[in-house]
């Protein structure tokens, strides 16, 4: 009589809970990171958006039945104010296994890493480079928990967009870059994402070069109109992202605050001499980009400052490097000027980097998830019922709410996939609805504003304090208006 034949019994999907922070879904990278969850992971997946820019957070959490808990990057646990104090404790309290992608880390690292042991972290994602992972977070200090080197992000998620792509001839601009002033404290590879755009549109306005390259916050680009500017430019700038400038609890950038109050003209160079020459380059990060992964995939030419990038790309192959003091630029002006050279230098790009898959979110999910099995044995099981709470037609709306209570804001529930604040739904249309959710909009963006003022301007920040407790005193009453009319 013949064996039976084994049949493989295929585990259960778990409950996986991804704590996020619904306004950072603006930038594409933010949103495609969150949603690779989704798409490529063997588990269930649940969004919750936990941080202080959910203006109607819930009051209690039950997270039980859950089986792992997962906290994005966007949640900055550099920061003592940004996750609500509602999943802060309902995730300390959560008896599984939770995970923490975390990203900034020069950033306050003390609270980061007190955060770290609060919460109770099993596992974190880091993007400090793997020989310096001891210096930064000391096993002595979280002796429980398991660090794992990750990227910042990852190839774009597959578009319609990336599937085509202009001839060169046909692109209006040499070079497009969008860089960014940031503050002194960040050290070199920060001051580079001006000084790179600065130094390179300078040279080619007094050539007659047609560039489009900015770096006042004002000018940056999001979204689809990212991708549609990259498709316009023969060629892109970049640098190495991160700093290498660790400030462990805030006093470097406090102290460098209060030397430019004192002296406002105070030179990039001088403070660096005076404050962080000592501190630059002890931890190494020299990140890649994912907008250099984003320009890979749209066959835009990289022009790029010497440096490591993750070790992802190499020069002459996948790049042109521009060395840091410029020297070179003759050559490289050249060179983008020659449409087969630059059809082969992206070409090959394409290929190693977006067509290999090595570094794809796929990829990364299918790690994540390997990281799961190993820790969790035993699925709680839990069956969870989902049903049709809001819906939309396509991605440019906003979701109309089909809920008995339609007053209940979305962002305030376990969702489906993560919900940006410019899709969230307004409330139902009562006598004061319209009114009442114009108001909630002013009241959310008066916080998230004061919630960056609270770090950057704290006098100001006391100030904006009192106007939005004023506020709440007329949301008060504008409820008790509410209920009387129903």
């Amino acid at each position: 009589m013949p064996e039976p034949s084994k049949v493989s019994i295929q585990e259960p999907p778990l409950n996986v809970l991804v704590l996020y922070d619904h306004i950072s879904t603006y930038t594409t990278t933010v949103k495609e990171y969150l949603e690779s969850f989704l798409l490529y992971s063997k588990h269930r997946i649940f969004y919750a958006a936990a941080t202080s820019g959910n203006h109607a957070p819930p009051t209690t959490v039950d997270l039980s039945l859950f089986d792992v808990v997962i906290i994005h990057y966007s949640v900055r646990l550099c920061y003592d104010w940004h996750i609500l104090p509602v999943y802060a404790k309902a995730v300390a309290r959560f008896d599984g296994l939770k995970m923490l992608f975390i990203q900034d880390e020069y950033d306050h690292t003390d609270l980061a890493r007190q955060w770290m042991k609060k919460l109770g972290i099993n596992v974190v994602f880091t993007c400090v480079p793997e020989q310096f992972i001891e210096q930064v977070y000391p096993s002595a200090l979280l002796p429980k928990v398991d660090f794992i080197p990750v990227l910042t992000g990852y190839a774009p998620l597959p578009n319609a967009k990336f599937s085509s792509h202009k001839p060169f001839a046909e692109r209006k601009y040499v070079i497009g870059y969008r860089g960014r002033r940031l503050p002194f404290h960040y050290g070199d590879l920060a001051r580079e994402k001006s000084f790179i755009g600065q130094e390179m549109r300078r040279i080619c306005e007094a050539r007659g070069i047609s560039v489009n390259i900015e770096w006042e916050e004002i000018k940056r680009i999001y979204g689809d109109k990212w991708y549609a500017f990259l498709r316009d430019c023969r060629a892109t700038l970049g640098t190495e992202g991160g700093s290498n400038v660790f400030d462990f609890n805030g006093t470097l950038k406090s102290d460098v605050d209060n030397a430019l109050k004192k002296k406002p003209d105070l030179s990039y160079e001088e403070i660096h001499h005076h404050f962080l020459a000592k501190h630059e380059g002890n931890v190494r990060m020299n990140q890649i980009s994912p907008r250099i992964f984003e320009a890979i995939a749209l066959r835009t030419v990289l022009v790029l400052f010497e440096g490591d990038y993750s070790g992802v790309v190499k020069p002459n192959l996948h790049y042109i490097l521009l060395k840091k003091d410029f020297s070179n630029v003759d050559q490289v002006l050249e060179k983008l000027l020659d449409d087969c050279y630059l059809e082969e230098l992206t070409e090959c790009a394409y290929r190693d980097i977006i067509e290999s898959g090595n570094y794809s979110y796929r990829g990364f999910v299918q790690m994540v998830d390997a990281q799961i099995d190993r820790r969790v044995k035993t699925a709680k099981n839990s069956a969870i019922l989902t049903g049709v709470v809001a819906f939309r037609r396509n991605i440019e709306e906003t979701w109309q709410l089909v809920a008995v209570q339609p007053e209940s804001p979305v962002v305030s529930m376990f969702t489906s996939q993560p919900i940006g604040q410019s899709e969230s739904p307004p409330p139902g249309t009562g006598r004061l609805g319209g009114l009442r959710y114009r108001y909630q909009i002013v009241v959310m963006n008066l916080f998230n504003y004061a919630s960056k003022l609270r770090v950057e301007h704290p006098r100001l920040y006391v100030i904006v304090r009192a106007i939005y407790r004023g506020m709440q005193t007329v949301w008060k009453i504008m409820n008790r208006l509410l209920m009387r009319s129903k």
